[in-house]
């Protein structure tokens, strides 16, 4: 049981490699009122677990580990997710799918099928319209735009 939505913790969200992070007000409310209940309409829709695989950022802590600098998790509104036995173009796609079904969109979407298994969901900040960007990260490095995930494909 979660304590901001039925399934979500928000120690889910402050856990990285170097323990729990200490999230300013804004981020507990941007992680409570925005980001965790979109994770929730998708689990529900779903039926499996989510597992959230990076949450918040600090921004020392997003550095250290070779983030984005302009990386939406420093803001709360970014998480890495996996759902265990699904692929990460599989989950990739039921995230862009689901958000479709709510009439809304993500930001940002980012596969990373051959380099971890999980996915990038991000929110656009407050006032700004979501981009929509779906993109997959190859072995190269690059991130090519997709227009659909298809199941781990390399091109």
């Amino acid at each position: 049981m979660g304590d901001i939505t039925k399934n979500f913790s928000l120690s889910e969200f402050e856990r990285c490699r170097e323990g729990l992070q200490d999230l300013s007000h804004e981020v507990e409310q941007t992680i409570t009122y925005r980001l965790a209940p979109k994770l929730q309409y998708l689990r529900d829709r779903n039926g499996r677990p989510i597992r959230i695989t990076s949450g918040y950022r600090s921004e020392a802590y997003n550095a250290r580990i070779g983030g984005s600098k302009t990386s939406r998790h420093v803001y709360g509104l970014a998480a890495d997710i996996d759902v265990a036995n699904m692929g990460a173009d599989e989950l990739a796609q039921l995230v862009v799918d689901t958000a479709a079904e709510e009439g809304e969109m993500w930001d940002q979407v980012i596969s990373y099928p051959k380099t971890g298994g999980h996915v990038h969901v991000g929110l656009a900040f407050e006032g700004k319209q979501p981009r929509g960007e779906k993109r997959r990260k190859l072995p190269s490095g690059s991130y090519p735009h997709v227009h659909r995930f298809t199941q781990e494909s390399e091109r």
